[in-house]
């Protein structure tokens, strides 16, 4: 590291800054090689510092580094860079920095260098400016911070426009697109995914990766908005685009259209696609995809009452799950559970609903959450077991200690269900548990209300 390598400053102004910080006069700044009064001349900026000067006060700045036991480095010509040749310095130490922080993960030196951004974000250096606020976008998408990483991404791409360069500026705005996506904005990510195809049209620019990955984002948004018809109508630009598809990439998309096709109420051609998949992934033996699309076909069979095989795909799934950092496990045990209910096969529908509430403890999925407490509720009425049912009610009671549910629409209307099929359940065995229930229920409604 040079010495005050992270104070950019004009040439005179960085070699006083040098011999002030030594502590040294400047006559003794060379020790008498160089008179005081051309350094006097050369600090206030009277003369210029040439090559033969700049080397002789580094040998001599390097000696007293030597002297002083001062563990830093200084050359000719550091001493002859201005500030742009200063701030690249600075920053491509920052950037190599950076580089192994998000390689590693390492949050206290990502912080460090974030601190910095005051040192390096002032200068006209924006080729290095957008690597850096492009990585740090990386490292917080990576730790799913995605606001963060929105804000970052944006930087970067402001860099871009600078530069110039049209191929990072849409590979960018794809990732702002990307974290629009996770932050529910869909609309926002679809605009940002177009934005991108523009950039590539525009600039004559080809780029295969960049094409697919546009159009299978905007796919992916349109499904989180319901408009199924545009997902398969961009599904379909990317088989019909000409580009070579990966397995995973075929995959992804059959799954895709399998889940239009579920949500469009066609359920014949949502078979047809899984299917697909299914075949393809258990072909790659890809298990994180095997599981997804298990998942997603046991839930069609549930849908259209085909009991048996929602267990057995039920099943798969959770096999495949084993070992792999895959989220739903909850989910697949409830419908596993829903299954065997339907089959009047108690045992092991309790079985698998008290694996998913446990599962819930890990999760923190307060709608799962509640529906496996419904279904526990159900079957405990049909089994006739009435302390499990006063179990269960004392656990949703404590939920409502413990969580806001008034801020989540969806998980209050379930836990009201909860309590009116507990209350009918306890009219004729415990009146005044039932009416404590319906106290609850009121005022509940009440905060829901206010």
């Amino acid at each position: 590291m040079y010495i005050l390598e992270e104070n950019i400053l004009p040439v005179p102004e960085k070699i006083k800054s040098i011999r002030k910080y030594l502590g040294l006069k400047q006559e003794e700044l060379t020790d008498g090689q160089i008179s005081r009064s051309l350094i006097s001349y050369i600090e206030n900026g009277k003369v210029k510092l040439t090559k033969t000067v700049a080397e002789t006060i580094a040998k001599c700045i390097k000696e007293v580094l030597i002297n002083k036991d001062i563990h830093l480095d200084i050359d000719a010509d550091y001493l002859m860079s201005d500030e742009i040749k200063q701030a690249n310095i600075a920053i491509e130490k920052y950037l190599t920095k950076l580089n192994k922080a998000v390689k590693e993960n390492d949050e206290e030196l990502i912080k460090e260098i974030i601190k910095k951004e005051k040192i390096w974000s002032k200068w006209d250096v924006p080729e290095k400016q957008a690597v850096i606020y492009e990585l740090i976008g990386d490292y917080y998408y990576n730790n799913m911070k995605f606001r963060d990483g929105y804000m970052y991404y944006i930087k970067a791409h402001e860099c871009n426009i600078k530069i110039d360069n049209n191929y990072k500026s849409a590979e960018v705005v794809t990732k702002i697109a990307r974290c629009s996506l996770l932050l529910k904005d869909y609309e926002d990510s679809i605009k940002l995914n177009k934005h991108a195809l523009a950039i590539l049209e525009k600039s004559n620019i080809e780029s295969e990766n960049l094409y697919k990955r546009c159009l299978f984002n905007i796919a992916i948004a349109y499904k989180d908005l319901r408009n199924h018809e545009k997902v398969l109508e961009y599904l379909y630009k990317i088989e019909n685009s000409g580009y070579q598809l990966s397995d995973s990439q075929s995959i992804d998309i059959f799954i895709l259209k399998g889940n239009s096709y579920y949500g469009n109420g066609d359920y014949n051609e949502a078979e047809i696609y899984y299917k697909k998949a299914i075949e393809l992934a258990e072909k790659k033996k890809d298990r994180e995809r095997l599981s997804l699309v298990y998942m997603n076909i046991s839930a069609l069979y549930n849908k259209i009452g085909k009991v048996e095989k929602t267990i057995n795909f039920g099943k798969k799934a959770l096999e495949n799950m084993k070992g792999i950092n895959v989220k739903g496990r909850e989910e697949k045990m409830l419908m596993i559970a829903r299954g065997y209910k339907s089959l009047e096969e108690y045992d092991l529908a309790e079985k698998y609903l008290l694996r998913a509430l446990k599962e819930t403890d890990y999760t923190s999925d307060l709608n799962v959450k509640i529906e496996i407490y419904l279904e526990l509720l159900t079957l405990y009425q049909s089994t006739n077991e009435h302390y499990l049912i006063m179990r269960l009610i004392e656990e949703v009671e404590e939920l409502y200690k413990d969580n806001d549910i008034s801020k989540y629409k969806r998980e209050a209307r379930k836990l009201e269900r909860f309590l009116i099929i507990s209350i009918y359940h306890l009219i004729d065995k415990d009146i005044e548990k039932s009416k404590e229930l319906l106290k609850l229920l009121i005022k509940k409604g009440d905060d829901y209300e206010n």
